[in-house]
């Protein structure tokens, strides 16, 4: 899968950081939902040794049962760097969010990840 973003293996802090900045000018704070919510979803990523693994369960809104569930497991493509988690975990994120078929109104995510999130593309996120 093609990511939208490219991860180059020379890292630079401080393109990094600038990056960061211009993406979360493009942060949307405002409520944009639907007045009727059908679904919405969890993602985080975890670590095993240098594997990431990243999953996403898809919940009914009134009832809170699950309705999908994936999980993603790939080589970890990026070093631990305080502050530019994201570059580590928006990879395996995306890959399993693309693996849905019932495509959720709006992510839960940690924070770490939200931000280069929805500037792919999905919106649908809570703040």
């Amino acid at each position: 899968m093609e990511l939208p973003i490219k991860l180059y293996p020379k890292f630079s802090s401080k393109k990094a950081h600038e990056m960061q900045k211009q993406l979360s000018k493009k942060l949307v704070f405002e409520d944009i939902l639907p007045q009727k919510i059908s679904y919405v979803a969890g993602v985080d990523v975890g670590y095993v040794q240098d594997i990431s693994v990243a999953a996403v369960a898809v919940l009914d809104y009134n009832t809170l049962s699950v309705v999908e569930s994936q999980v993603f497991y790939t080589k970890t493509r990026f070093p631990y760097v305080p502050t530019f988690l994201s570059f580590r975990e928006i990879p395996p994120a995306y890959s399993v969010i693309q693996k849905l078929e019932q495509q959720p109104m709006s992510f839960w995510l940690m924070d770490k990840v939200l931000l280069i999130l929805m500037v792919w593309g999905l919106r649908r996120i809570w703040v």
